[in-house]
């Protein structure tokens, strides 16, 4: 039982200020409050009953009458009141003294500032520009002469719906040439025909070539005489392949060209196809022995039956060829082959030869120990059972001849000596006429563009080392076999492969190096027949998503890209040093410093090198005022605002403004601040307001502004934030026309784009600057100098300490989750801001991150009172809250307890179940949900290099709710 003496019900009014205070650490909001009303009126009531102030006692109540009127308590409201108030803007202000608990831009700037740091005001966007050039048609000198596109060209954008229009414009002069325009990669590869061919390519389509016929390859040195040992031959057709939208064909044999046709004899060599197929006369005579009698025997050879023959039947191998009929479109100068049977090949087995048939050895048969299915072998190839001899017709006579029971008119071909002195049986040999000549044309090159070479199909000497290209062009697309069975979509087990099923490839093909490592395989592999082993192909699914698949080499065909494809453009740059450009007089290889991210058709793709860096923002010229010497100190105002300011390495900040100040024509410094610096120095700061609006500053420190009428003029550029960050392709607009430019177009996204710090980011930024001291030393140094770069959202620097990946390896984003390529002004100007202010000997690399989303399937049970629409829209929007871009870090897992307890949190839900969690780019493999997604931090590769890391939002598309049952 309690104590009735400690119970307080007698204590009466006592004192309840000062509160006593108490923060724990962390807290959004600080308690400063030392009482409220009711708390100061209480004390003060108090204080008049109190024993210790007898004077007081008295003044106990309001009364009104002859005594008149004691305003003593309505004294004690007013105070308590007017403290109250107090009190309450005193714990306002309070909380706006602190970094963390400050609701108010204005508060966290001005505290930055003690420490000196100064809120970002933002950063321009930047591109690079693409131009095209008028050709002038006739006039090889004009076309040949760079033309000059300055500095300063504006280039305005064509909004989206909901955009603006943005103004960008270059930064450097460019000298632009019209060889530049769009230069095609290599189509085709020399040499035409070499020892190992099987193929010829040839000019045109609808040529009437079928398999079964024959073309001569003949040499140049053939046409003039008849070499030794000469290569020249026959071959016989068993494929023919045309490409209409190539307009070539490809001509097939079986049987490779020997070693005898080296870089020598392929040189010069021309291609016949033989139109017509004739026979020798006397191929139809009829059998000498059929009209031998021993009236006639002296008209034969021979003494008895069967050994009669026709006199001088057989023809010499050296000529003249009489063929069985008149043939009016032979003529000389031209081709013809004799075809025979080869020796030792009997007749029968020829037959078999000519069906395509042959016997099987028994020894072969006894040999085999097991089963064996689909097992071929090749018994002859096309032709190799035939001998051949090519001549040159040197001359033709169309003329009658009667002999061997036949008369007829004929045409007599004169040849060159090409030949042994054998003979030509005509019963046996057919003769191949009427040759016509193919036009041989460089072979196609299949293979799509990839990796970091690239060879143009032209000669460019005046491409230079470090200099910037765009490439542009469609998706490569592959097509899966008929045999499906040999494809593997990684990730996706139960899924099967559909015949003749196309997808776009997003990147180069993969090989494994070692069992779980993959890296690219190099540029031309691809055109490597000898390519082995299993590849993985990285392809655009038809949901629209990435996904990866294996297959063995050479089994997916490529597919050209469709009308329908978007034309994908990026920009790379050449190497430095003298392995950047190597020419030959018909080729440009150029060695990249990066590789392409692309993987494109061949056929689609061109190279621009009339390239130019551009920036967001408007140049503006303008009078400030006048100066006045009498004055201590002046400013002035921009009239347009916001003030450009462009990423730069020079800076801790990694911005630098565009702010031109001239006085009476002198080119004064802006300083971050103007104490301390003498009265003699030509110095100003500026300042901005929350508008955006910036003032100049001059005197104080520093020299004051000479008196003069107007004598004080700027030159900014205005324009700056996330409204420059555009898609490329939508600055196409020219403002100014330099004399010769055509066309226009961004050949890559604008990035590094990023407003003016808000209240957060300038929270989060401010200590950086004092963590740091602008300097990078630490490894957590590296991850906060890059956080505070402007252009950079969010940052995460990692060690690798062994391996070819050894060193600091830094994973940046951009504003709202924008990718910050490899070779874009904010990437390279943070890697030459960090070298500088940081250790240079540091091996170091920076890289933008990689996306990776999650979706879910929910079922959701409500309470009773709820709306179900609103409040499913209320989960929806808490879940895509809290993980969006901002609210999520680097290598942040998602746990399914996390997700279970932000959709328990929203008003209206009973109960939740999630029913399916995975990443959208793997599926729901396995058994679901699962617990944990996890999102990967750097990790060195099996080919050196180090990934990055990725970051996991919920994805932007809609995801699967529903009610519980």
């Amino acid at each position: 039982m309690a104590d009735p003496m400690t119970c307080g019900c007698c204590a009466g009014t006592d004192k309840e200020t000062p509160e006593a205070i108490y923060n724990a650490p962390g807290l959004q909001t600080i308690a400063y409050r030392i009482g409220t009303q009711p708390q100061f009126r209480a004390s003060m009531l108090a204080r008049l009953s109190s024993t210790d102030y007898p004077a007081l006692s008295r003044l106990t109540a309001r009364a009104e009458g002859d005594k008149g009127m004691d305003w003593t308590v309505a004294v004690c409201d007013a105070v308590a009141c007017a403290a109250h108030v107090v009190t309450f803007y005193q714990e306002r202000l309070i909380n706006e003294s602190f970094l963390r608990t400050a609701t108010e831009r204005r508060s966290v700037i001005e505290l930055a500032r003690l420490t000196g740091y100064r809120a970002a005001p933002g950063v321009a966007a930047s591109t690079s520009l693409a131009f095209t050039l008028e050709p002038s048609p006739g006039q090889l000198s004009l076309a040949a002469q760079p033309v000059t596109i300055p500095a300063g060209t504006r280039v305005q954008s064509i909004p989206d719906p909901g955009q603006m229009a943005q103004t960008f414009e270059t930064v450097v002069d460019l000298p632009a040439r019209v060889e530049w325009n769009a230069m095609p990669v290599v189509g085709s590869t020399l040499p035409l025909i070499a020892a190992g061919s099987t193929d010829l390519y040839v000019a045109g389509t609808g040529l009437q070539i079928s398999q079964g016929d024959s073309i001569a390859l003949v040499t140049a040195a053939r046409y003039s005489s008849i070499p030794a040992n000469d290569p020249s031959l026959v071959v016989w057709i068993d494929r023919v392949e045309e490409d209409k939208s190539l307009d070539i064909t490809r001509l097939s044999w079986t049987r490779p060209l020997t070693a005898s046709w080296d870089a020598t004899a392929a040189n010069g060599f021309r291609a016949h196809v033989f139109r017509q197929r004739a026979a020798l006369f006397g191929a139809a005579a009829p059998d000498a022995n059929l009209l031998a009698n021993s009236g006639n025997a002296a008209l034969f050879d021979g003494t008895k039956v069967p050994d009669f023959k026709w006199p001088k039947f057989e023809v010499p191998k050296t000529g003249p060829f009489d063929l069985d009929a008149l043939y009016s479109k032979v003529v000389g100068g031209s081709w013809v082959a004799s075809v025979t049977k080869a020796s030792g090949i009997s007749d029968a087995f020829e037959a078999t030869l000519a069906k395509g048939l042959g016997p099987v050895s028994g020894g072969l048969i006894g040999g085999m120990t097991g089963v064996y299915i689909g097992v071929s072998w090749v018994i002859a190839m096309v032709g190799e059972h035939l001998s051949t001899t090519l001549y040159r017709i040197s001359a033709v006579d169309q003329l009658s001849r009667s002999d061997f029971a036949l008369s007829a008119k004929i045409t007599r071909l004169h040849v060159d000596g090409n030949a042994t002195a054998d003979t030509l049986d005509p019963r046996t040999t057919l003769l191949m006429v009427q040759s016509e000549e193919l036009i041989p044309v460089p072979r196609p090159v299949r293979y799509p563009v990839y990796g970091s070479t690239l060879v143009l199909g032209v000669s460019r000497p005046g491409l230079a080392p470090g200099q910037k290209i765009a490439v542009n062009g469609k998706r490569q697309r592959v097509t899966l076999p008929r045999d499906t069975g040999i494809v593997k979509f990684i990730g996706q087990p139960t899924r099967v492969a559909q015949a003749g099923e196309t997808f776009p490839v997003l990147g180069a093909p993969a090989s494994e190096i070692s069992p779980g490592f993959w890296q690219p395989i190099p540029f031309d592999a691809l055109g490597n027949p000898g390519l082995t082993g299993t590849l993985r192909w990285t392809v655009l699914d038809h949901d629209g998503h990435s996904m990866q698949l294996d297959a063995a080499a050479g089994t997916l065909a490529f597919t050209p890209a469709t009308r329908d494809d978007s034309t994908l453009s990026e920009v790379v740059t050449l190497l430095g040093g003298i392995d950047a450009v190597k020419l030959t007089p018909t080729t440009t290889t150029l060695a990249l410093a990066s590789v392409l991210v692309n993987c494109y058709d061949r056929s689609t793709v061109a190279v621009n090198a009339n390239i130019a860096d551009a920036t967001h923002g408007e140049t503006v010229t303008e009078i400030a005022g006048s100066g006045n010497a009498s004055l201590p100190a002046q400013s002035f105002t921009l009239k347009q605002a916001p003030l450009t300011y462009v990423s730069s390495p020079s800076s801790p900040q990694g911005a630098t403004s565009t702010l031109e100040v001239r006085v009476n024509s002198l080119l004064w410094a802006e300083v971050p601040f103007r104490y301390s610096h003498s009265p003699k120095e030509h110095v100003y700061d500026t300042w901005q307001d929350d508008m955006g609006v910036t003032r100049i500053n001059f005197g104080g420190d520093g020299a004051r502004l000479p008196t003069g009428q107007s004598n004080v003029r700027l030159r900014y550029r205005k324009g700056i934030g996330s409204a420059g960050n555009l898609r490329s392709g939508q600055l196409t607009s020219l403002l100014t026309r330099p004399l010769g430019v055509k066309s226009v177009v961004n050949a890559n996204d604008a990035t590094g784009g990023a407003d003016a710090e808000d209240l957060t980011s300038a929270r989060m930024n401010a200590p950086l600057r004092i963590l740091t001291l602008d300097r990078a030393v630490s490894l957590s140094d590296y991850a906060d100098y890059a956080r505070a770069f402007a252009g950079v959202a969010k940052a995460h620097a990692m060690w690798i300490g062994n391996g070819p990946g050894r060193g600091i390896h830094v994973t940046i984003a951009g504003a709202d989750g924008k990718p910050i390529p490899d070779g874009s002004d904010t990437q390279s100007y943070l890697v030459a801001s960090l070298r500088a202010y940081g250790d240079p000997l540091m091996p170091l690399t920076v890289h933008t991150y990689t996306k990776a989303t999650f979706t879910l399937k929910l079922a959701i049970a409500y309470t009773a009172d709820a709306d179900p629409v609103a409040t499913t829209a209320a989960v929806v929007a808490t879940l895509r809250a809290a993980y969006a871009f901002d609210a999520r870090a680097f290598g942040q897992p998602v746990n399914i307890d996390e997700v279970y307890a932000i959709v328990q949190s929203v008003p209206g839900v009973l109960a939740v179940d999630i029913q399916r969690l995975y990443r959208t780019e793997v599926g729901p493999v396995g058994p679901q949900p699962v617990a944990q997604l996890v999102a990967a931090l750097p990790a060195l590769r099996a080919d050196g290099t180090v990934s990055p890391a990725e970051l996991l939002t919920l994805d932007p598309a809609p995801f699967e709710l529903g009610a519980m049952a």
